[in-house]
């Protein structure tokens, strides 16, 4: 399974969580799952520069998160929730969405991750680390449209 598959189960999940718990039309829906995507892809991109895939099969395994995952997945939703403001969205309800999502997401991911770093090198379709980020980022962002 890649991550087109992972997301695109659980689009019709996400979609309906997000509608029926916080409210969001479908633009709005839309426009999370997007920029979900953009931001997932900067920061594994980012991540994966800086050398820090250990950081990243720990957040995306179900050990407890290093430090360093913990500020990761902290950088994530900072993101995302800047990403929202961005495109419309309030800031109290882009924080919502956040915490309603951002632990959903990194536990499906995790799910098939597992904290194995060939798991995480298949899901992104790539073994060099050069394209690593970029390759995973597009995948997730072409999940969401």
């Amino acid at each position: 399974m890649d991550f087109i598959s992972l997301i695109s189960e659980h689009k019709d999940e996400l979609s309906s969580l997000l509608g029926n718990k916080l409210k969001l039309n479908s633009d709005e829906i839309d426009t999370t799952l997007q920029s979900s995507g953009e931001v997932m892809q900067n920061v594994v991109s980012k991540t994966v520069e800086s050398k820090g895939l250990d950081t990243l099969l720990n957040l995306f395994s179900s050990s407890e998160n290093s430090t360093a995952s913990s500020s990761l997945q902290k950088s994530i939703g900072n993101d995302l929730v800047k990403s929202l403001i961005s495109k419309g969205l309030g800031k109290g309800k882009s924080s919502s969405i956040v915490q309603l999502i951002l632990p959903i997401l990194i536990s499906k991911i995790s799910g098939l991750i597992g904290g194995d770093k060939n798991n995480l090198t298949q899901l992104l379709g790539s073994s060099g680390n050069s394209k690593l980020g970029s390759i995973g980022g597009s995948l997730l962002k072409k999940l969401f449209n």
